[in-house]
């Protein structure tokens, strides 16, 4: 998903995305939640997982389809209008 998402992006000419992922949890039982950041648009993983890797792919799924749902939007929009 993460390679969707940068996909995605170079196609729409925007800048590549920024992941931020913080550890939630402690030092023994961690719990990481990502955020990415696209065209100035936060996008947060909404639960917390064990590895860092699984809420960067949770966070990138997420922007992926809110991208890609605004695309299609606009895009049936632009037809209706002509």
């Amino acid at each position: 998903m993460l390679l969707y998402l940068q996909r995605v992006v170079q196609k729409l000419r925007k800048p590549p995305p920024v992941y931020q992922t913080q550890n939630e949890g402690s030092d023994h039982n961690p719990r990481f939640r990502s955020t990415v950041s696209v065209d100035g648009v936060s996008y947060t993983s909404s639960s917390t997982y064990q590895l860092r890797k699984v809420a960067e792919l949770d966070v990138s799924r997420i922007a992926y389809t809110a991208i890609t749902q605004k695309e299609k939007t606009e895009a049936l929009q632009f037809i209706q209008q002509v």
